[in-house]
């Protein structure tokens, strides 16, 4: 039943790919959080009180918890922040939002196409001609990559004046890709969901429904299945 969930075809690839799900969970969420302790050591109020209403980053407690929480809640596609306003005030950070979103993209992708990827870099790095990707791992990158496109551009067209109105051009797209990569079943958001159209809020559903791939941290309808 395990080999099934995580889409591998024998026992020795199972217990192979459990390997690769801890060893790879592990290094990439020590990273994020190494990386977002970094960019948040700037953010003073990160310690505030979590009712300080003149904080909106109020909550986070301690920058080296509210690193480790974030790494671990974009990676396992959770969607949950200690902070008052969630991720709004990053709206304008371009990196602590690329951080966060090659987190959630990471852990939606499912780990037999990480694993798949790793073998695929390091035949490369060797020099030797790396082995055609298999139909499933081209579905899903493919698949996910065409949802976060999509998003994106309902985002740029619907959204400009509107809930991304307050914010200047670079970061008018910087929160449109956020927001396409976060709806994949993140949920961490840098605009404000209540000022969007409805037109925007049946799509964000629609991307909602799809979540990532198979073997992944990602809920919903499989990138696969799709």
């Amino acid at each position: 039943v395990m080999a099934e969930m995580i889409d591998v075809e024998s026992f020795a690839s199972f217990r192979r790919m459990v390997v690769t799900i801890v060893v790879a969970t592990l290094i990439v969420e020590a990273l994020g959080a190494l990386a977002l302790y970094g960019l948040f050591a700037g953010y003073h109020d990160i310690a505030a009180p979590h009712d300080d209403p003149s904080s909106p980053l109020a909550g986070g407690a301690d920058l080296r918890w509210a690193a480790v929480f974030h790494s671990v809640s974009a990676f396992c596609n959770a969607g949950f922040s200690l902070f008052r306003d969630g991720l709004a005030p990053f709206v304008g950070s371009p990196i602590v939002c690329l951080v966060v979103m090659v987190l959630i993209l990471v852990g939606g992708t499912g780990f037999p196409v990480l694993d798949e990827l790793r073998r695929w870099s390091w035949s490369r790095v060797r020099g030797r001609r790396p082995p055609r990707l298999s139909l499933h791992a081209r579905a899903a990158l493919t698949t996910s990559a065409l949802l976060v496109g999509v998003g994106f551009l309902v985002f740029v067209v619907l959204e400009w004046s509107t809930s991304l109105a307050e914010v200047g051009v670079g970061d008018k797209l910087l929160a449109a890709l956020f927001q396409s990569v976060t709806t994949r079943t993140a949920g961490f958001n840098t605009v404000d969901f209540g000022a969007m159209r409805p037109a925007t809020t049946f799509v964000v559903c629609a991307l909602m429904l799809v979540g990532g791939s198979p073997g992944s941290t990602a809920g919903g309808l499989k990138t696969t299945t799709l």
